[in-house]
């Protein structure tokens, strides 16, 4: 999340009917700059398991919400991380395409993050412990404007200078007006110590502009959603606010896009009250002022979560398997890693190891279990298989299964080297199936299928085509697909990600 988030704005940016938002911060888009400026922010300590240490990061964030209660964080996917020290981030559809674009006020009369004068200040200090850093010392922060234009599919680019949306004046709040009339929002920035920014939106795409004029007191309809639907996409939806922006506040209208061959055009107005107004056969290029005094009344809404269809039958306790994780911290050992990787959870495969003709279950353990195997009885239930499986020395990760040439069921599961280092021991066990039951497979009674192998821990960002036994890795990783592909029928493995393939010779 952003460290120091001095601005907000929501909208609903992929047109999937749920509101997206950005945090901006103050991380520079200019390349020198960065370099030339520290982060204020310092490493936390972060403790395994526990959400709430999570990095705060001095840059811009951007959250797709997904629909089902959680946010995608997409600020670097998105192309919009940085845009320097940031005050009001501002979601405007500028060129009236129907997906709104991002416009950042910046700028800081002092730049306290410059390494140069931060040093010069220590190396002051140190021969003069009395001395006082002076304010003045640090240069303005005069960087420009910021316009991004959103391409659709989350991604945006940097358009700037492309709109003359550049001044270096440092601006702090921004707030929307028609200045013109003519049915867009322009633009109007305080600037620190110089006369306002104003920037008039001179697009020529087909608009409509809506008004609202509620009842008494909320006259203006603050919080009223407004819905356009056949326009340049099939649903726009913007709501009136008051304020909301950095120490700013706009004009209580909203422009909707058009497009070039509008079909039903129609405006949609929910208001507070529950009311609801509905306008039919909308002219492009007019501006409407819609009263609720002829609303159709109704209940204020509430949001109802739809009651999803079930597909499926919760069978976990029937399995009465019970997957542990011990505790640990993957951070002492590679402070950079983006997230655990000790905490990914059991491989699991089907495979038919009984030859009864129903799949049944394979489970690859934690550190100290061991794999768990449950036969499918055909009725919807499981049983435990005869005899038991060793406890894996490590994690147990990517598992997967075959029919050996003499119909023997065979089970091969991963196991990590990343809790405690032991480069003697093998990276994967395996067992064959006598009579439902598991035995420890030799290399010498195995026919061996073509096995693929990658690692994604320290040092060990490296794939391996192996036989039984012969390598040592540290991999903690867990998705691979056996098939057969090639022309003589021997399996093939293939890795999602950066497809490999690699065929059993």
């Amino acid at each position: 999340m952003s460290y120091a988030s001095m601005g907000v704005d929501f909208a609903d940016l992929d047109r999937d009917g749920h509101l997206d938002f950005i945090t901006v911060e103050m991380l520079s888009l200019d390349h020198s700059w960065h370099l030339r400026q520290s982060s204020p922010t310092q490493p936390l300590s972060r403790i395994p398991g526990r959400h709430e240490t999570r990095e705060e990061m001095a840059r811009n964030c951007l959250y797709q919400n997904r629909g089902d209660g959680t946010y995608a964080e997409l600020g670097f996917f998105a192309g919009v991380a940085a845009s320097d020290w940031s005050w009001t981030p501002v979601f405007l559809d500028v060129d009236l395409d129907g997906y709104e674009d991002l416009l950042v006020s910046n700028g800081h009369l002092h730049d306290v993050n410059s390494r140069d004068v931060s040093e010069a200040n220590a190396r002051l200090k140190a021969q003069q412990p009395n001395a006082q850093a002076n304010l003045g010392d640090y240069p303005p922060l005069n960087s420009p404007k910021r316009a991004f234009r959103n391409k659709g599919q989350m991604r945006f680019e940097e358009v700037s200078d492309a709109w003359a949306f550049n001044s270096r004046a440092i601006a702090h709040g921004m707030a929307l007006i028609d200045f013109d009339h003519d049915g867009d929002m322009d633009v109007v920035m305080n600037a620190v110590n110089s006369a306002p920014l104003i920037y008039r939106n001179d697009s020529t795409a087909p608009r409509v502009a809506v008004r609202l004029k509620g009842k008494t007191p909320n006259t203006q309809g603050i919080g009223a959603r407004i819905r356009v639907l056949g326009g340049a996409v099939p649903v726009q939806e913007q709501e009136i606010l008051a304020g909301g922006y950095y120490l700013s506040g706009s004009e209580p209208m909203r422009s909707f896009a058009v497009g070039s061959s509008p079909k039903d055009l129609t405006i949609e107005v929910r208001w507070r009250s529950g009311a609801k107004s509905v306008l039919t056969n909308v002219v492009p290029g007019q501006a409407y002022e819609i009263d609720e005094t002829f609303a159709s009344t109704g209940s204020p809404q509430i949001a109802q979560t739809p009651t999803p269809v079930s597909w499926f039958e919760p069978l976990t306790s029937s399995l009465a398997v019970s997957h542990l994780q011990t505790p640990h911290n993957d951070f002492a050992a590679q402070p950079l890693l983006p997230r655990k990787l000790s905490q990914l959870g059991p491989g699991v495969c089907a495979w038919d190891f009984n030859d009864d003709g129903h799949d049944d279950l394979a489970v690859a353990g934690g550190a100290g279990q061991p794999v768990t195997v449950r036969l499918n009885d055909g009725r919807g239930g499981f049983a435990p298989v005869r005899g038991e499986l060793p406890a894996l020395p490590d994690d147990g990760t990517c598992i997967a299964a075959w029919t050996e040439a003499d119909g023997t069921p065979a089970l091969v599961v991963g196991v990590a080297n990343h809790r405690v280092r032991d480069d003697a021991r093998s990276a994967a066990q395996s067992w064959k199936f006598s009579q439902g039951s598991p035995v420890p497979a030799l290399a010498s009674q195995r026919r061996y299928p073509g096995l693929f192998r990658a690692g994604r821990c320290p040092g060990r960002w490296l794939s391996r085509t192996f036989r039984w036994g012969c390598i040592q890795d540290d991999s903690l990783s867990r998705t691979r697909v056996f098939s057969s592909v090639s022309a003589h029928g021997y399996p093939v493995s293939a890795r999602r990600g950066t497809e490999r393939f690699v065929e059993d010779g």
